[in-house]
């Protein structure tokens, strides 16, 4: 009996051990792309894409909801994640596209329909599916337009089956909306801007 404890005991050991630092980000090069099904061209920083003032202004009120977002999937809050969401679709809706040129308009409309979709996913699995497509559109766009805070990319290697997926955050303490309180803070800051 007494071995059978020790047993355990070192079992269970092992299992956080191998649980915690299994979290640890993968190199640069196993990153890539995570969309699901986002059909953007490689534009990131390309100049091609270029936002009016004010659809730069109107995108920073949704960057405010969409760090709303992000938190409601930390906190793993179906309810709040739905409400976040119909905002930020009701933000980008609002953003007029005239005078954007066409890399720029496809962008804010990939952005609405995925906001749309995860307004009405069924879960918080379903939510958190989606949530990957608006973080590569919204990170796309950050990247493109003039910030008035800074931007932290975070990454986490585990999301969906070791496939690994992005997320922005105002804050560089990594607070992990793919798995909410199970793996809290799995993740590092992989590139700020």
């Amino acid at each position: 009996m007494k071995n059978t404890m020790k047993n355990l005991l070192a079992l269970s050991l092992t299992a956080v051990f191998l649980f915690t630092f299994s979290c640890k980000p993968k190199a640069e090069q196993e990153m890539k792309n995570t969309s699901n099904d986002v059909n953007i061209t490689s534009q990131k920083n390309s100049g091609t894409i270029q936002f009016s003032e004010k659809v730069q202004r109107n995108f920073m009120e949704y960057l405010e909801i969409y760090m709303s977002l992000k938190d409601a999937l930390v906190e793993s809050d179906f309810n709040l994640t739905k409400n976040a969401s119909t905002s930020g679709f009701n933000r980008i809706s609002g953003i007029s596209t005239t005078n954007i040129n066409d890399s720029g308009k496809d962008l804010l409309v990939n952005l609405k329909t995925k906001l749309e979709s995860l307004s009405q996913a069924k879960n918080i699995e379903n939510q958190r599916s989606v949530f990957e497509d608006v973080s590569e559109l919204t990170l796309l766009i950050s990247k493109n337009i003039t910030l008035s805070s800074e931007i932290y990319v975070q990454y986490c290697p585990m999301a969906f089956n070791n496939k690994g997926a992005k997320w922005l955050s105002f804050d560089k303490k990594v607070m992990n909306p793919y798995f909410g309180d199970v793996m809290l803070h799995c993740g590092s800051v992989i590139e700020e801007f």
